[in-house]
């Protein structure tokens, strides 16, 4: 006496034993490809220059006594905001931006970090706080005589408006 099986037809795929079919299993089977791909890419920023720089910003926003008292304690760090780099084996440059939050108010911070020969260290160039609501930014680290490495983003958006101003 054999009983009959009433089995779904679906994909054949093992997940369609879940009762979810195709959708389910093509949803699953993006999950994985996205969760993958962040971990690859946070594995890969972890490893740069600028997930680095941004620990040696961190470091020294926290040891600077004016940020910590014009921002107030804990100070919490943000997400980046802004990213630019350029790094091979022989050496690199990092120009990234986040915001920092205290008990009392938020800054934007800047920073710009280099490394030189094959193997050293990175060192923070430029790191400038602009507390909300102050005119005057905290210099934490100022340019050198070489100038700040981020200028170049005003005038690189400078000359894509003129650009577009042309193309119209």
């Amino acid at each position: 006496m054999a009983e009959a099986s009433s089995q779904k037809a679906g994909c054949v795929v093992p997940l369609g034993c879940c009762g979810c079919g195709c959708l389910g299993a093509l949803a699953v089977l993006g999950l994985g490809l996205a969760g993958a791909a962040g971990f690859f890419l946070w594995n890969g920023i972890r490893a740069s220059g600028a997930f680095r720089s941004y620990q040696l910003a961190v470091t020294a926003l926290e040891q600077e006594a004016e940020v910590v008292q014009r921002l107030g304690e804990p100070l919490r760090p943000g997400w980046l905001s802004q990213l630019r780099f350029q790094e091979d084996e022989e050496a690199g440059w990092v120009c990234l931006s986040f915001l920092i939050t205290g008990a009392q108010r938020t800054g934007d911070v800047t920073v710009a970090s280099e490394r030189g020969a094959a193997g050293s260290e990175w060192q923070l160039r430029e790191l400038q706080v602009r507390v909300d609501g102050d005119p005057e930014p905290i210099q934490v680290i100022g340019p050198d005589e070489r100038g700040s490495l981020c200028e170049w983003e005003a005038s690189d958006s400078e000359a894509s408006s003129l650009l577009l101003d042309r193309e119209v």
